[in-house]
């Protein structure tokens, strides 16, 4: 032990006077480490009055810190007693800082010291704020190590108890509201802790503990899943007396696994079964002991572990609880086994042989099984689905799975019975068919050809025709339950064989051609065009005009089954529709366009008229008002109809590419056909179109200009609001754009309401609409105020909702930001005007969005930095965006060190110690070093104090410099 010096009264008194200061108190504490001081300090009254919580008037809190509990981290190993006295003499507080000290107290000292605090921890744990909370769990493996379990599983039942789901009042107030029951009023009981937190303390403390002391963990962690899943149940539900607690669903797997569980319950209900092993295995005195306590449990999931852990341990259990468990099962011809019954049967029947059961106790469930399951319970669960064939099938599976179970002691005759059954479907997994699905092996299943691309090759054409008509076999692979043949996987060797052998003659082509109607399934003629799209890839365009003939005759061809999902292709195999080839005939010509294929300008008259088809021809979801995506543009650029207008409009562009004066008429007659003839456009393909309107405006300025109200037609405002929001959120605009949507503009700012309504998470249109407005002050469409300017009539018309104006003010800061350093000195001053314009409005949670605005390199620094003392005069910065500004205050360090440590003082000036401000050491520790270090006593001043209040706030980092 290290020779300490006993202080001196006049020592300790000058020690004390020159900490007055918070920063001083924290820096004077924190570094003594000298034992002797104890008493003094104590004799002084410094260890009698823990501060409190403040509770500030705004409704925050403060935890102040105190410094005289570090000393006592500080010198805990070496004076135990002395620490431990004045600890458990503590009074009770409410400030969890203080027990954060304590913790690292207890784990400081001895486990047989340590356990002494624990009425202090047990305070800790009550408080609904913890600090520090991480280490309980290191806690309690600390104290198991040292032998301390029995204060170990008194500290560790409240930290793992479950409290009540703090909405209940709430829930049990809609349980009986229509819809709501069994969705939103269904009570979640809450732990301590958050999900990782509690993950860690099962871990690092209760997992050790029941290595250490079984069956008093498990004793521990029954009474805690009672409670939960007792907390979990509603008043009527409890006066029921139901036992069924739906752990199947929560708690599928009661084996502990790798990651975080998705439920604190899940991972609570695991421990229990890690400890109830420990008791199987390491304290088989208490087997018996640890059986009565399951079974006194009445909630499923206690009877899930008892089967489990006969299961687990067949030979340990007593073999007349397995047996009982067995016979008392009624419903061995009804329904499938659970996991951990058939598991528990499966291993007795294993580990155990014919001792388990008597000939006719297993004939009898035997001839069960063999009996199921009911045909009228199999055909009110399948409903239309059912068939006299697919109830054999089932009634096979069924067997088979619940005969496997008993298959170690199943005589002659039911072997034979099970091999025949086997010999049909195959062998069972070698783990329990029954298994949840978090414990079946994992990975994707894999879409299998029931033949090759090389095997497909060998046919004839004929042949291979009569195949792809007649194979209707899908099955899983019996070795390997992942690999499925199907037709998908069908379809993939068969556009193999497209690729490499019947595109490339012209031949074998026309054969499938002609053969055209013959074609059962319409996703195979899918594979031949897919196949034609992978050829053109690779410039194999020599039978590109034969192709484009048979995608006529595809076209032609028009849905049997009305509302067929194209997107569902092969797993629509039994319900075919020509709406997937239609699909692919829309990829392939949309493909062809693009610049890199090269098509021959010779091919324009076909090309067209495969184009003309598939823009003209009735499209289901479009023409029945089917929206199945989030937005109108999603909708219709993800049906065919819509694609091929984008196509047509591509098309416009490759015409002009080989001849630049033509007039496209049938581009444009297409177009008009589609405003004003059947099919008329829907709503979807108003918007798509208007979110082309600026390449249609490339073709032809005049044809734009008289069409685009039909496009986006103001006298229908739900149509318009669609389309005009797609304009607004994917539209290309520039400024000769302007005069083309002006009067649009102008009636967005009276339909601000409607705008609004339209749901996208990612990009509000009334945001966009000012941004767009904004850039068209920029390019000089009208003026910043005024009566023909619309960006202030923007401003007007939000002026009940000003968080639009924040927005729009932080997106021109990002603007900027992108801008580089260079831009047009006639765009910079109108810049410059917009901000001035803003800050003599003067909303400060709009200007506190002068984050990017800073970072703006286009900007001059002097002026940046001088606007920003002027936002920081508002108050607080914007908590999500200081960091930036100090990180760009670093970066103008150098240059401008007088404005930047005047920003920085002001940005720590209005710092409040509720809110959590990050900054990076290594970018405020250089603004501090510079401004302490400066000549300009101004400078120094300002660092002094900036220094001075980030210690304040507890940031000791800082405190060297």
């Amino acid at each position: 032990m290290k020779s300490w010096k006993t202080p001196t009264d006049e020592v300790v008194e000058q020690a004390l006077a020159s900490t007055h200061k918070e920063v001083d108190r924290r820096y004077f504490f924190s570094r003594l480490k000298n034992p002797m001081w104890i008493k003094p300090l104590e004799e002084r009254g410094l260890f009698k009055r823990p501060p409190s919580t403040v509770k500030l008037p705004d409704g925050y809190q403060q935890f102040p810190q105190w410094p005289e509990l570090s000393y006592l981290c500080n010198v805990a190993e070496e004076a135990p007693c002395s620490v431990i006295r004045i600890i458990t003499t503590l009074p009770k507080t409410d400030n969890p800082v203080v027990y954060g000290y304590i913790l690292t107290i207890a784990l400081n000292l001895k486990p047989s010291q340590s356990v002494e605090l624990l009425p202090k921890l047990l305070e800790h744990v009550d408080l609904s704020v913890r600090f520090s909370s991480h280490h309980f769990g290191d806690l309690i493996n600390h104290w198991v190590d040292g032998g301390e379990c029995d204060d170990a599983l008194k500290l560790a039942l409240p930290l793992i108890s479950f409290q009540q789901d703090p909405r209940k009042s709430e829930k049990e107030k809609n349980k009986d509201d229509e819809g709501i029951g069994a969705i939103y009023s269904h009570l979640e009981p809450t732990t301590k802790f958050d999900q990782w937190e509690y993950e860690e303390l099962l871990k690092k403390g209760i997992q050790p503990l029941a290595k250490k002391a079984p069956f008093s963990t498990a004793k521990l962690l029954t009474r805690t899943v009672t409670d939960l899943i007792f907390l979990s149940k509603n008043d009527e539900e409890i006066k029921q007396g139901k036992t069924q607690d739906y752990s199947e669903i929560w708690c599928r797997n009661l084996e502990l696994s790798e990651g975080t569980a998705l439920y604190a319950k899940e991972r609570a209900v695991q421990t229990l079964v890690f400890t109830c092993k420990q008791v199987y295995e390491n304290d088989q005195g208490s087997i018996q002991n640890l059986d009565s306590l399951l079974r006194k449990q009445k909630w499923t999931v206690f009877k899930r572990i008892r089967h489990y852990l006969y299961g687990l341990y067949p030979s340990a259990a007593d073999i007349d609880w397995i047996r009982d468990e067995i016979l008392l099962h009624k419903e061995y011809g009804r329904y499938d086994l659970n996991y951990e019954f058939q598991f528990m049967i499966r291993n007795a029947c294993q580990a155990l042989g014919n001792k388990l059961l008597s000939k006719s106790k297993l004939n009898s469930i035997i001839e069960a099984i063999l009996e199921g399951p009911p045909r009228e319970q199999v055909k009110e669960w399948m409903g239309e689905y059912f068939t006299e064939e697919n109830y054999e099938a089932r009634r096979l599976s069924f067997q088979r799975n619940q005969l496997w179970t008993f298959e170690p002691i199943l005589d002659e005759k039911h072997i034979g019975i099970l091999e025949s059954i086997k010999g049909k479907l195959g062998t069972p997994d070698p783990e329990p068919l029954a298994e949840p699905s978090s414990r079946i092996r994992g990975g994707f299943v894999s879409e299998v050809s029931p033949k090759s691309t090389d095997e497909l090759s060998n046919f004839n054409d004929q042949e291979l025709l009569d195949f792809l008509n007649s194979w209707d076999d899908v099955h899983h692979d019996r070795a390997d339950f992942h690999k499925e043949f199907n037709h998908n996987g069908l379809m993939h060797a068969f556009k193999g064989v497209c690729e490499e052998v019947i595109l490339k003659s012209s031949e074998r082509f026309e054969f499938w051609h002609e053969h055209l109607d013959e074609i059962k399934l319409p996703l195979y003629v899918a594979s031949i065009i897919q196949a034609m799209q992978n050829l053109a890839k690779e410039r194999g365009l020599g039978n590109v005009e034969q192709w484009l003939e048979f995608c006529n005759g595809v076209l032609a061809h028009h849905d049997n089954v009305e509302g067929t999902d194209e997107f569902q292709g092969a797993a629509n195999w039994k319900r075919p529709s020509w709406s997937y080839p239609r699909r692919a005939v829309g990829d392939f010509m949309e493909h062809l366009l693009k610049k890199e294929v090269d098509l021959p300008f010779t091919l324009r008259f076909p090309v067209f008229q495969v184009l003309k088809q598939l823009c003209q021809q009735g499209d289901y979801y479009l023409d029945n008002d089917h929206e199945v995506f989030n937005d109108a543009l999603g909708t219709a650029i993800n049906q065919t109809r819509g694609r091929a207008l984008e196509s047509l409009i591509e098309y416009g562009y490759w015409v002009r590419k080989h001849e630049e004066n033509d007039s496209l008429t049938e581009v444009f007659s297409i177009l008009e056909s589609r405003l004003t003839q059947s099919p008329m456009l829907s709503l979807p393909e108003h918007a798509l179109l208007a979110v082309h309107i600026h390449r249609i405006y490339g073709l032809d300025k005049e044809w734009m200009k008289a069409h685009v109200d039909e496009i986006i037609p103001m006298e229908n405002i739900n149509v318009w609001k669609h389309a005009f929001a797609t304009v607004l959120r994917y539209g290309r605009n520039f400024s000769d754009t302007y005069s083309i949507f002006k009067s649009h503009y102008q009636f967005a700012l009276q339909h601000l309401k409607e705008l609004h309504e339209i749901d996208d998470r990612s990009r509000d249109v009334v945001d966009t609409l000012g941004q767009h407005l904004f850039l068209y002050y920029l390019w000089e469409c009208f003026d910043l105020t005024g009566k023909k300017s619309l960006l202030e009539d923007f401003y007007k018309n939000t002026s009940e909702d000003r968080e639009r104006w924040s927005n729009l003010f932080s997106y021109v800061g990002h603007t900027l930001e992108d801008s580089g350093p260079k831009i047009s000195e006639s765009i910079l001053e109108r810049i410059k005007a917009f901000f001035e314009w803003r800050m003599k409005v003067g909303y400060a949670d709009e200007l506190r969005e002068f984050t990017f605005w800073l970072k703006a390199e286009c900007l001059s620094p002097q002026w940046r930095l001088e606007k920003y003392k002027q936002i920081l005069k508002f108050g607080t910065p914007k908590r999500y965006g200081v960091s930036f500004e100090v990180k760009t205050l670093n970066e103008l360090l150098e240059k401008y060190p007088n404005d930047v440590l005047e920003c920085f003082e002001m940005i720590t000036s209005s710092l409040e110690a509720t809110r959590n401000t990050y900054f990076k050491e290594d970018e405020v520790k250089p603004i501090l070093k510079v401004g302490l270090s400066s000549n300009n006593e101004t400078t120094r001043e300002h660092a002094q104090r900036a220094q001075e209040k980030l210690l304040r706030l507890g940031h000791f980092e800082y405190l060297k410099i």
